[in-house]
């Protein structure tokens, strides 16, 4: 079916709009979009794109994106299956039209400075493609409204594939280097998803509900897929089920974790070379100190401690003073087992973790300073209190360097770098949620 059909397709991914920077913001992940789904459009083994047939555009002016999308419609054949890629800012006008930013946008004159889906629809109404397919990774883009007549051609006919619902944001990449959460899992079901069946080919209806499936599992951001024709058009293929790995296999053989490349052997060792070394060992030699002087404060509160229960039983003493450095050491073991996994610890959980070590000073002060007035002792507490108020802090900040000093820095980057992404994806996650459970009560008050 589709070896005899030409794919082309242009990917189009703008993240700068330097004409309206505060009402549209520079964004992460377009020009990482463009890039790994080309790969996967264009894979030797899943693709159906020639390299030559598939053109990739960054960070272009209103004027160059609508010559290079009139070129791409303009210039095909019957048998052509086209593609438009979109990945930027979303924008709708008063009348609820959908428009595509350039790099020159503003959002103050869209219809001059912006590509609108009016225009889209009359570049495609006049080429001679039978089939044609738009993904859209932005802002309202379920806006779009296809206005191609519906055909009778199996597999032919205009197909849209949009991140969101017409009224819905978009979720953005966790930061630069990083896809877009629609686009990242698009590109997943497009190189490891299997088809329905024996078909050796990866249908756009299929890869569309795989994305929806994963895009709604946490999300209410809902993508969308609407056409006008018959039968269905195949975007990926497949080997046959005998000569196909495990889709996991697969997906994680594609994604090695890369590191900064070092000296090989034999190489000559400059200076440069020289004061990384000296840069990676003070690295190492920062996180024993980190570790030593937390230590130290850990034994001086629990001595205080000891010394703040005269007249106790030594078994009672005992007990007191050594579970609070074992709550605060379990808090902190705990927060690395989660954070290798991407997770962090609630930031009360250090706060908790510092009053619980505080407790021996804290008696120690007030006993030392029985007799004397409340500012005595307050003064007390507080010169005690100093310097343990920030150690869960250096914790929090150094328990990777604290915990495991030996791994290399760029491993520790890693680490930090994957805590990073989970807490923004907490963060947005929960804006969605509290996103729409406003508008949920918004319905119920107009309701009223």
């Amino acid at each position: 079916m589709s070896e005899q059909r030409r794919y082309r397709g242009l990917l189009i991914g703008n993240a700068t709009y330097v004409r309206d920077p505060h009402a549209l913001p520079a964004i992460d992940g377009p020009l990482t979009d463009i890039e790994e789904l080309s790969l996967a459009l264009t894979d030797p083994e899943v693709g159906l794109f020639n390299p030559a047939d598939l053109a990739a555009l960054a960070n272009c002016g209103i004027q160059e994106l609508r010559e290079r999308v009139d070129e791409l419609f303009t210039t095909a054949s019957r048998e052509d299956v086209l593609l438009l890629y979109y990945s930027g800012h979303g924008q709708l006008d008063e009348r609820g039209t959908l428009y595509l930013g350039a790099t020159d946008t503003r959002t103050g004159a869209l219809r001059a400075t912006a590509l609108s889906a009016i225009e889209i629809n009359n570049i495609i109404d006049g080429s001679p493609a039978g089939t044609t397919i738009l993904i859209l990774d932005c802002c309202y883009s379920g806006a779009f409204k296809s206005t191609a007549p519906a055909l009778l051609a199996e597999g032919r006919g205009r197909y849209v594939l949009t991140s969101s619902r017409s009224t819905q944001l978009t979720q953005a990449a966790i930061g630069f280097g990083h896809p877009s959460p629609f686009t990242q899992r698009l590109v997943q079901v497009l190189r490891t998803v299997q088809p329905t069946g024996s078909s050796q080919y990866l249908t756009l209806s299929e890869t569309y509900q795989h994305v929806h499936d994963r895009m709604t599992v946490d999300t209410v951001i809902t993508p969308q897929l609407n056409f006008r024709g018959e039968g269905d058009v195949a975007i990926a293929r497949r080997q046959t089920q005998s000569d196909v790995e495990p889709p996991r296999k697969r997906e994680e053989a594609r994604e090695p974790q890369s590191f900064p490349a070092t000296v090989e052997p034999g190489a000559p060792v400059s200076d440069s070379t020289l004061d990384e070394g000296k840069k990676r060992g003070s690295r190492r030699f920062l996180p024993w100190v980190g570790s030593v002087f937390t230590a130290a404060v850990v034994v001086w509160s629990s001595c205080l401690g000891w010394k703040s229960m005269e007249g106790e039983k030594w078994i009672d003493k005992s007990q007191l003073v050594v579970m609070p450095p074992l709550v605060f050491f379990a808090i902190v073991r705990l927060d690395f087992h989660y954070r290798k996994r991407g997770i962090s610890l609630p930031r009360y959980s250090y706060i908790l973790s510092s009053i619980v070590v505080s407790l021996g000073p804290l008696l120690y002060a007030w006993q030392v300073t029985d007799g004397r007035g409340l500012l005595v002792k307050a003064y007390g507490v507080a010169m005690l209190l100093m310097p343990i108020s920030f150690v869960p802090y250096l914790f929090r900040g150094m328990v990777v360097d604290i915990l495991c000093p030996e791994l290399h820095p760029d491993v520790k980057r890693m680490i930090q770098a994957k805590r990073r992404e989970a807490f923004i994806s907490e963060k947005r996650d929960a804006d969605e949620a509290y996103l729409a459970d406003s508008l949920r009560r918004y319905r119920e008050i107009e309701e009223e």
